[in-house]
């Protein structure tokens, strides 16, 4: 009689603890998944979201401007000078400039708003419930930082920032649209220099329509070819 009334309290409190030690692994487990979900979209140098990264997030803010009809803005970001910066002090000191300026966007933005890099020496900004006009207000705080973080830097060259940027919906209504839109304006000398930010000052002065017999984006007919060389001194 005892030996079974202690065989079923010992089996209770093996359950319980069976039952614990799986509860402590499905949540070890659900973290471990979520850490290598994280890592994956995420850019090891920096530590803004990656490519990949930047464009779920993107996505996602995108849905919600075309449920609410509020207005979002992109700006890719293009570090000129990156190159000289490598060639001169190692691409340990370029490593340094994009860290840091990817902070510079981080505190220059709201805590909702997304930053990335999107490639080399392309970073990117998606700007919620924001028009070209919001645009602006972020090229000035930039603006105001730069000289600041040259010093602090000193990584040997006058390193610079030009953004290109595009508006939804009026350069477009998908992320394609938006990317390409922006990447049209920085390549095409057609991006905001920060050094000139009242040229946004008035909304969407500065977005000129596209030509309609192209796919939507931000280039004219003039603009169809790109100068290559103006483009390859861009990165210098």
């Amino acid at each position: 009689m005892w030996f079974l009334v202690g065989l079923s309290i010992a089996l209770a409190i093996l359950s319980v603890a069976v039952a614990a030690y799986y509860r402590r692994h499905a949540r070890r487990s659900a973290g471990e998944a979520e850490a290598a979900r994280e890592s994956a979209l995420t850019d090891s140098l920096t530590g803004v979201f990656n490519r990949r990264g930047f464009l779920e997030a993107a996505e996602r803010e995108l849905d919600r401007a075309r449920r609410y009809h509020h207005p979002l803005a992109f700006a890719f970001v293009d570090v000129r000078g990156l190159k000289s910066v490598n060639d001169t002090r190692g691409h340990g000191a370029g490593d340094r400039l994009l860290k840091d300026v990817a902070t510079l966007l981080t505190e220059s933005s709201r805590a909702h708003d997304i930053v990335g890099r999107i490639g080399g020496d392309e970073l990117a900004l998606l700007l919620a419930q924001q028009s070209a006009a919001g645009v602006t207000a972020v090229s000035r705080r930039l603006k105001a930082r730069i000289p600041a973080r040259r010093l602090e830097l000193d990584v040997g060259a006058d390193w610079d920032l030009t953004v290109g940027i595009s508006v939804y919906p009026n350069d477009g209504t998908t992320i394609d649209e938006l990317l390409s839109a922006a990447d049209r304006r920085l390549y095409m000398q057609r991006g905001i220099d920060l050094h000139r930010p009242d040229i946004l000052a008035s909304g969407q002065r500065a977005l000129e329509p596209v030509d309609r017999g192209h796919r939507r984006g931000v280039y004219s007919t003039q603009d169809s070819e790109v100068d290559r060389h103006q483009v390859a001194q861009h990165h210098e």
